[in-house]
């Protein structure tokens, strides 16, 4: 028998064992041991499928969406995604709305700027959620992703 080794911690590690009694981790049989000191691969891919960066997605997400273009980063990576489309619709219609309160709060009166002052509020409110929740889908793919669910 061959003595086989923990790829995570290197401990011996049982011919029939399939993971290691230290560390848990699982350990690969004889006839599929990977090559120790090949490279090791990163923890993190920075490109995507499609040959894609996602400093990139993440940009594009980032500054054109504080003024209204939300979803670029989602498009850039797949502009048949549904979800970067309704993002940029989303935000430039939140955007255009918030612009037109803006410009109807200098006309209005006082009980109407009350008015104009908790639209803007709840325009607001969904205009960041939006922009915060295009710009994780564009770095993480999902939402979800980031909360590791």
């Amino acid at each position: 028998m061959t003595e086989r080794r923990c790829p995570n911690c290197g401990e011996i590690v049982p011919s029939l064992s399939v993971t290691c009694p230290k560390c848990y981790s699982s350990v690969p049989r004889n006839d599929d041991v990977p090559d120790m000191n090949g490279p090791k691969p990163r923890e993190r891919e920075e490109r995507i499928p499609g040959d894609k960066s996602v400093l990139i997605a993440t940009l594009l997400a980032a500054i054109p969406g504080i003024f209204g273009l939300q979803g670029l980063g989602r498009i850039y990576l797949d502009y048949r995604s549904e979800k970067g489309w309704l993002f940029l619709i989303f935000g430039a219609v939140l955007f255009a709305l918030i612009y037109l309160c803006i410009g109807w709060w200098l006309d209005a009166g006082s009980f109407t700027r009350v008015l104009l002052l908790l639209l803007l509020v709840i325009l607001a409110v969904l205009y960041i959620s939006s922009y915060l929740a295009q710009l994780a889908d564009a770095h993480f793919g999902s939402v979800l992703k980031m909360f590791r669910f």
